[in-house]
């Protein structure tokens, strides 16, 4: 690992990928000193790779001044609000995917002010990070003014009624959006209708992912029928552009 680490160093690659490599905080830190300078890695991923917490802050300060990563995967590593203050800097991110880190509430307040400052991101996927109440209203919050993130994915993060009400809201104003992923989060029907009714307005997304919820068949026939007359707008939208 340390001799590939410094192998990088003098070759160009565009994508580099770690699986299950146990990166210790002195191999972040030696990772972190390649994407100060690198140029040519675009597409990142640390799958499984037990990151500590000073690994984790080794690289976030890499990625507030790496100006090439446009991809980067954390699957299953544990992260906390590090990495989201880091992007809030970096400006060239289009593609970030944290599934299965233990975010949290607080992570996800932070992953909020990314929606509200970044303006590179368009697919963040957060499943399975329990972000709970706050988490996610403070998210959806975000998404009323964000203005460029297109896919998002929370699905498996227990999400309760009250923060439906916030995302029903944001999907009201928000106009970028084109998929948002809710499996897995309990929702009843009462909630659907809340979801049902916001697309009413929304004419934007065209994917909502519904699976393994609680919402009787009459609702999720609605929103289908909503999402594709979305469909037919955007195909309708392009054709005339």
């Amino acid at each position: 690992m340390d001799l590939l680490v410094k192998t990088l160093k003098s070759i160009n690659l565009v994508h580099l990928s770690f699986w299950k490599c146990k990166l210790n905080s002195q191999r972040c830190k030696l990772l972190a000193e390649i994407l100060y300078t690198n140029t040519s890695i675009t597409d990142l991923y640390f799958g499984c790779s037990q990151l500590d917490s000073e690994g984790e802050k080794a690289l976030a300060d890499a990625f507030c001044k790496n100006t090439t990563l446009v991809s980067l995967d954390f699957y299953n590593n544990q992260l906390g609000k590090l990495l989201a203050k880091s992007l809030i800097k970096n400006d060239t991110l289009t593609h970030l995917k944290l599934a299965f880190n233990n975010l949290e509430c607080e992570a996800g307040k932070s992953f909020a002010e990314v929606l509200y400052k970044n303006t590179t991101l368009i697919y963040l996927n957060l499943y399975g990070n329990r972000l709970g109440f706050e988490g996610i209203n403070a998210i959806a919050n975000a998404l009323c003014e964000n203005v460029t993130l297109t896919i998002l994915n929370i699905g498996y993060n227990n999400i309760c009624s009250e923060s439906i009400k916030s995302l029903a809201k944001a999907l009201h104003q928000n106009s970028s959006l084109v998929s948002l992923d809710l499996t897995f989060n309990h929702i009843h029907s009462d909630s659907g209708k809340l979801l049902a009714e916001a697309l009413f307005t929304n004419t934007t997304l065209t994917s909502l992912v519904l699976c393994s919820n609680n919402i009787n068949n009459e609702i999720t026939s609605g929103i289908n029928n909503l999402l594709e007359r979305n469909r037919r707008f955007r195909l309708m939208n392009n054709f005339c552009h």
